[in-house]
């Protein structure tokens, strides 16, 4: 794949119809939409040609400032100082080791740090810019495997965090130049590298057709919605109808062990079929993951899963458990922790 080709393909990437494309002209920086694929070949190829750089909407747009879908995770691992990229490259690497869990990352060496992209199965329509900023703040715990954005900076302190939920978001376009700065000073090329860092000319099929799969965009997407309501402060959220005592005294003791079986298949299948909401239920699991001494970012994430999973089973008429009995005899090792519940 020529260089023209893999920019062109750069802007359609998973079926993008529109994009921003911003570039310096006379000390000014621009921003303008565009539809076409053939304007970001020739605006990288201006701008190369007079040192200046050029950058690209990270997402699909509709119009000008616009954005109406998201397409890929993006991370941006930076440093202050040349002398420091080492750091900033150790991050990245470490940061697409742990995504390769889910997908086929790209990274691309900036001059200055590394971005990382990671494509979408499905390309995530944005209905309101706080869930969609959300969104990619939960995908990139998700894919990290981090349980909340302290803990994302902790373990990756190069990672500019503010650009994870950024959904307006520019980045530079491979194979276009960082142009020379007092930080930088000299002009470098925005190249694609792999694992080891070295540079390469890769397809981009290779990276579309590895996506994030949709069970993991539906998984974070049902968080976004539970944690738009279980996280709102100071709301509590009423029962439909009696919540069988046993599940209720469960969930105001807590337990030592076996929390995730206890979630999805004691907790979320009694309350379900109880007539409690999805966003009830996660607010009910939220407190007996604080009650058991734990955090709620831990478990987040399982019990949306725990929910869109059971939701699918009663609809599809798939028996489920209930009985504490039963559940005991599936996992056994958990009868000394109920054993203060049944006797």
């Amino acid at each position: 794949m020529s260089k023209s080709e893999f920019i062109k393909s750069w802007f359609i990437g998973s079926g993008v119809t529109g994009r921003e494309i911003g570039y310096a002209w006379n000390n000014i920086f621009v921003r303008a939409f565009t539809s076409n694929p053939n304007d970001l070949v020739d605006k990288v190829a201006w701008a190369c040609r007079v040192n200046s750089p050029c950058y690209m909407s990270v997402h699909s747009y509709h119009d000008r400032d616009v954005p109406n879908f998201l397409e890929k995770l993006f991370l941006d691992f930076d440093v202050q100082n040349v002398l420091d990229i080492d750091l900033a490259f150790n991050d990245a690497a470490k940061a697409c080791g742990r995504i390769k869990k889910y997908a086929n990352p790209l990274m691309v060496y900036t001059g200055l740090g590394y971005h990382v992209y990671v494509f979408y199965e499905k390309m995530v329509r944005i209905d309101d810019k706080e869930s969609a900023s959300k969104f990619q703040e939960f995908m990139a715990y998700q894919l990290l495997e981090v349980s909340n954005k302290k803990l994302m900076m902790t373990e990756y302190p190069t990672l500019d965090t503010v650009v994870v939920g950024d959904i307006k978001r520019v980045a530079r376009v491979p194979y276009s130049m960082h142009e020379s700065t007092p930080s930088l000073n000299r002009q470098v090329l925005v190249q694609p590298v792999d694992d080891a860092g070295s540079p390469y000319d890769p397809d981009l099929s290779a990276f579309l057709s590895n996506p994030v799969g949709t069970d993991v965009l539906e998984t974070v997407a049902d968080y976004v919605k539970l944690d738009n309501v279980a996280r709102r402060t100071g709301r509590r959220i009423g029962r439909n109808t009696a919540c069988p005592d046993l599940v209720e005294e469960v969930i105001e003791r807590g337990i030592g062990d076996g929390r995730r079986r206890s979630i999805t298949f004691f907790i979320v299948p009694n309350l379900m079929v109880a007539g409690y909401s999805d966003e009830e239920i996660a607010e009910k699991c939220r407190d007996f993951i604080i009650n058991s001494g734990k955090s709620w970012h831990e478990y987040s994430y399982h019990v949306a899963d725990a929910i869109r999973r059971t939701r699918r089973k009663i609809e599809s008429g798939e028996r489920i458990v209930r009985s504490v009995n039963r559940f005991l005899e599936m996992f056994p090792d958990l009868a000394e922790h109920y054993r203060k519940f049944t006797s």
